[in-house]
């Protein structure tokens, strides 16, 4: 699924990357960090790197329903 993410869709995709039972989504710079999910898309924490993705797995949210 695309961003942009509704605010609920952020807070879920934040839990599947500390969930011990998934693979994070990881940065395509740098290898191993994990990306976080805003409104807008997926970001790298890695100060200036600017690493950005715009998608997800839709089933991803689907294990993580309220």
């Amino acid at each position: 699924m695309k961003a942009p993410w509704s605010k609920e869709e952020v807070d879920r995709l934040a839990r599947f990357q500390t969930d011990p039972r998934f693979h994070p989504y990881t940065c395509g710079v740098h290898s191993g960090v994990s990306l976080h999910p805003a409104t807008d898309g997926w970001h790298c924490g890695v100060s200036n790197c600017g690493y950005t993705q715009d998608w997800a797995h839709k089933e991803d949210l689907k294990w993580l329903s309220t």
